[in-house]
């Protein structure tokens, strides 16, 4: 139920979320399309309209469906009630990351499931913040200077610089601001973290971060 009383359903939120999506994609289109969004897009779409005709056609792309027709099997083949312990144990033997145990990594591994994100992407990720956002002062400097940080969120950085008598906070406002084009120079010429932030609070390095 919304603020003004009508009901929504979750499908119904989602697609005004694609929708919405959809209107700015139009409005930033300028460069051409871009495949990697217009597959996501596509994907999307895809999913909303089968999942409001045929939930189970999902299974191999949305986790909950997939996670759900298997406790359904386990159910009906053994006539458990939904509140038995064996079913509680698959539900938390399915989100068990060890490769060797968890349900999920099982079905991976006999294609039963897609994995849309290539698994050396996944890895890179690990290790290498995106260059095109924010998060890429983020992770640079969590990766550089780990000892002298002592927090981290989206729109900031709190650093513990030795020898300062209080934390030094550097906020990001803006997620499209930090990238590699603005503060890669920046990062390789600092040799510290005081030197760091000393150049960060320069009017214009200031500027490349938020």
């Amino acid at each position: 139920v919304l603020r003004d009383g009508t009901t929504r359903t979750a499908l119904d939120i989602q697609q005004a979320y694609l929708d919405a999506v959809l209107r700015g994609l139009g409005q930033l289109r300028a460069n051409g399309p871009d495949p990697d969004t217009d597959e996501l897009v596509t994907t999307w779409r895809s999913i909303l309209g089968r999942l409001a005709t045929d939930v189970w056609s999902c299974a191999r792309e949305v986790e909950w469906v997939a996670k759900l027709q298997m406790l359904q099997r386990l159910q009906q083949r053994h006539d458990l009630a939904w509140d038995h312990p064996r079913l509680a144990a698959f539900d938390l033997q399915w989100s068990d990351l060890r490769p060797d145990r968890g349900v999920y990594q099982r079905l991976l591994a006999a294609g039963a499931v897609d994995q849309l994100i290539d698994p050396e992407d996944s890895a890179l990720a690990e290790v290498r913040p995106p260059e095109d956002t924010r998060a890429y002062f983020r992770g640079s400097v969590i990766g550089r200077f780990p000892e002298a940080i002592t927090s981290a969120s989206w729109d900031s950085v709190v650093f513990d610089v030795p020898g300062s008598e209080s934390l030094s906070r550097v906020p990001m406002p803006d997620p499209h601001r930090g990238t590699r084009a603005d503060v890669g120079d920046l990062l390789a010429q600092a040799g510290s973290v005081s030197e760091l932030l000393t150049r960060l609070r320069s009017d214009t390095a200031a500027s490349k971060i938020g």
